[in-house]
């Protein structure tokens, strides 16, 4: 069972000086006097023994008295199986009770009083079987002078949960913090296909221009001794390069083709960078092109 209501009293009570009759229920001091009511609920859903992980009635009522301190005991009947009310007073009542004290009460509000001991009480009674009824008893406990809370057409229910209260709070866990990656280990590697870039060796490691894939088959750093730089590529086709010069009167590279008019051409054997002058300087990439192997 996750909630049951029982809504709504079938039979109720007030007792107030000389005034007693059903249909009302009071709580408090009204007039001087100690003011009680009693509220009975029938056909409760709970089996015998039932352990409450929560069980509250709450009372609603329509107008109120006095100012000062509102002060009463709610206790339920001490029965297998409340009978419905013709005089309720008098009748045994639980050891179990509650004991509220709090300011005068505003007309039109609610109380909301926890009666879990008070029931558990009673349903474990060896006569208690699912369907019977229950009843409370709520009794002015000294309130200040005419401080009650009345209802003329009572609309209270009784509340009632077995099964225990819904945990949403999140389990507080302790993370390792991670390992760092040693600064070797970072980067991107893009392998051939049909290759696992887990196991992929640096021949089947390649980088994808989404058209072609392309590995870096050579790449160097040579300076000019003379006219012209030749490079033997090895491959025997015309693979793809990249050059940079820096001219021997600067700091900055450039790309080639450059302003200085410095150009290159690349055969199936070689690259050749001619028109050079001693202490000039050229970087190159040259390009496998996994399409023509």
């Amino acid at each position: 069972m996750a909630n049951e209501t029982t809504r709504g009293v079938i039979n109720s009570w007030l007792e107030s000086g000389a005034i007693n009759y059903s249909g009302s229920c009071i709580v408090g001091d009204n007039g001087g006097d100690d003011s009680k009511g009693a509220l009975r609920f029938t056909n409760l859903n709970v089996d015998i023994n039932t352990t409450f992980n929560l069980c509250e009635l709450v009372y609603k009522y329509s107008s109120v008295g006095g100012s000062g301190t509102w002060k009463f005991k709610v206790r339920a009947i001490n029965e297998d199986n409340t009978a419905a009310f013709g005089y309720p007073f008098g009748r045994a009542l639980t050891t179990a009770n509650v004991t509220y004290s709090e300011s005068q009460p505003t007309s039109g509000g609610t109380k909301t009083m926890n009666v879990s001991s008070q029931v558990q009480e009673v349903v474990a009674r060896s006569g208690w079987s699912n369907g019977n009824a229950i009843g409370f008893v709520l009794e002015d406990n000294g309130s200040d002078d005419n401080v009650f809370a009345f209802a003329s057409i009572v609309d209270t229910y009784l509340v009632f949960r077995t099964s225990a209260e819904p945990n949403f709070k999140p389990t507080i866990v302790t993370v390792s913090a991670p390992t760092i990656p040693t600064a070797e280990n970072y980067g991107l590697k893009f392998s051939s296909p049909g290759i696992s870039v887990l196991t992929a060796t640096e021949e089947q490691t390649t980088i994808t221009t989404g058209k072609k894939q392309f590995k870096v088959h050579m790449e160097g750093e040579v300076s000019a001794t003379g006219a012209s730089i030749t490079v033997a590529h090895g491959l025997v086709y015309v693979p793809f390069v990249m050059l940079f010069i820096k001219f021997n009167s600067l700091t900055v590279w450039e790309k080639m083709p450059s302003s200085g008019f410095k150009s290159y051409y690349v055969n199936s054997t070689n690259l050749v960078i001619p028109n050079l002058v001693s202490g000039d300087k050229v970087y190159y990439y040259i390009f496998l092109d996994e399409l023509n192997t």
